[in-house]
């Protein structure tokens, strides 16, 4: 079974999360658009950009929205 999550990754002020995700390679594009098909449930997700190193909560998605940390 595969779970596809898709959606915007932004950071607490709203602002667009955007580089590499870790665990697929995936680009994030600068607007913060992301989407990963995994196999298992995932609580979060670390994307690395030009910003630096961000965590996603998967968890608790707000209009498509997935608030992002740095870390």
């Amino acid at each position: 079974m595969n779970l596809l999550y898709n959606g915007f990754l932004v950071d607490s002020q709203g602002a667009p999360v955007s580089g590499t995700l870790q665990e697929s390679g995936d680009t994030v594009y600068p607007n913060g658009l992301f989407s990963l098909a995994s196999s298992t449930l995932l609580q979060e997700i670390t994307v690395s950009g030009k910003q630096g190193r961000y965590r996603c909560d998967l968890t608790k998605p707000k209009d498509k929205r997935f608030l992002c940390v740095p870390g």
